[in-house]
């Protein structure tokens, strides 16, 4: 049965953030900057095993607070690996090398030479990396060393509160722009009807009186502005 997703766990290689929410790369990055950690710099296979076994399927918190599974093991993972043509380097400073990380990939999902800014993705079900362009919005996996602390000295547990306050705010924001962005529309919408309606009033007013004025006798109507011809008696 699945059990609660956990959002942080302890590894043998640091503490493991896991973040649900899709973002591009460089959101990534900062988000894992901003709790003091980077992007997970895979190493070996033994590593990606752990990683691997860490998502699985769990219960998550909808928006509404309505539960619902989340299948983190088929889900693509963003992880610490930057190539362009080919090469590139990990999140720790270490360079891509095809012949000793070649294997941790699945096979023809390396990264090769013609292909511009590509990311490596962990894929659980196979215990694989792939490649992905760098523009993709994914979900990723952050690494922290436990003994970590940031350059204003807060410690990786408040860090981590302050970053996952943050991540989760983000949709609820959104949403109260969406709403706030309808109320103008509706608004702006009701003021259109209103100068329409009052429009059609007046016009219809003018009418009204035109027709009283007709009906009292008290315009004379000048032969060349009949826009119709008139028949004319003949002698």
């Amino acid at each position: 049965m699945a059990k609660p997703c956990q959002y942080e766990i302890t590894t043998e290689y640091g503490e493991l953030l896991i973040i649900d929410e899709a973002q591009c790369l460089e959101s990534s990055m900062e988000l894992c900057r901003n709790s003091s950690s980077k992007l997970v710099p895979v190493r070996n296979q033994s590593m990606i095993d752990e990683l691997s076994s860490h998502l699985t399927s769990c219960i998550a918190t909808g928006y509404h607070g309505a539960p619902f599974i989340r299948s983190r093991d088929t889900m693509y993972w963003r992880v610490g690996l930057t190539t362009d043509d080919g090469e590139g380097h990990w999140s720790d400073g270490r360079l891509y090398n095809r012949s000793e990380h070649g294997q941790l990939f699945r096979p023809g999902q390396q990264p090769a030479s013609g292909w511009k800014c590509e990311n490596g993705f962990l894929y659980p079900t196979s215990r694989k990396l792939v490649v992905s362009p760098c523009s993709s919005k994914d979900s990723f996996l952050c690494l922290r060393n436990s003994q970590t602390t940031d350059s204003t000295g807060v410690s990786p547990a408040e860090s981590s509160t302050t970053f996952y306050k943050t991540l989760h705010s983000q949709p609820h924001y959104l949403v109260i722009g969406i709403l706030s962005i309808c109320c103008v529309l509706l608004l702006l919408l009701h003021v259109v009807r209103a100068i329409s309606a009052k429009r059609r009033r007046e016009v219809r007013r003018k009418i009204a009186d035109d027709r009283q004025v007709l009906s009292n006798g008290d315009v004379t109507i000048r032969a060349e502005s009949i826009p119709f011809p008139i028949e004319m008696e003949r002698n």
